[in-house]
């Protein structure tokens, strides 16, 4: 028999426990709410139920969190390539947690003659962003 969590039969608790990326024994609240962080980068499996005053108890429900707080990682692929009219930088973007959502690494970065850069050190920004909305930038340099 499934609780009444309508009203009729107010509920007397909560029980939940955490699992995966966060771990804790199970815990017990009195009366229809339960709150709790989940503050650990990965997958956290909820797994709760509840019973109402009259002792019926619904039966375990879970409910999967996916915590990402770290920003993409970019990187710089092979050799910057550059002739005297052409010069190619490219870079990757990766992201275990959440995935890459977007990222300036599908074009090469900087793609022009290089007879139109200023000698000496010149510079061009790679950016990501993964599906969790933290961002990345990452100045490649290289000389000319």
């Amino acid at each position: 028999m499934e609780p009444d969590v309508r009203g009729r039969q107010p509920l007397y608790s909560v029980t939940y426990a955490v699992y995966g990326a966060m771990n804790g024994e199970p815990v017990t609240t009195a009366g229809d709410t339960a709150a709790f962080r989940v503050t650990a980068e990965g997958t956290t499996t909820i797994t709760y139920y509840a019973e109402d005053r009259a002792y019926n108890q619904e039966r375990p429900r879970t409910l999967d969190i996916h915590t990402d707080k770290t920003a993409p990682a970019l990187t710089r692929i092979g050799a910057v390539k550059f002739r005297i009219d052409k010069r190619d930088d490219r870079c990757a973007a990766a992201n275990s947690l959440s995935g890459i959502a977007s990222d300036s690494c599908e074009q090469p970065l900087l793609d022009l003659p290089a007879y139109e850069l200023e000698p000496g050190a010149n510079a061009v920004t790679a950016k990501a962003s993964d599906a969790a909305g933290n961002e990345a930038m990452k100045p490649l340099r290289a000389g000319f």
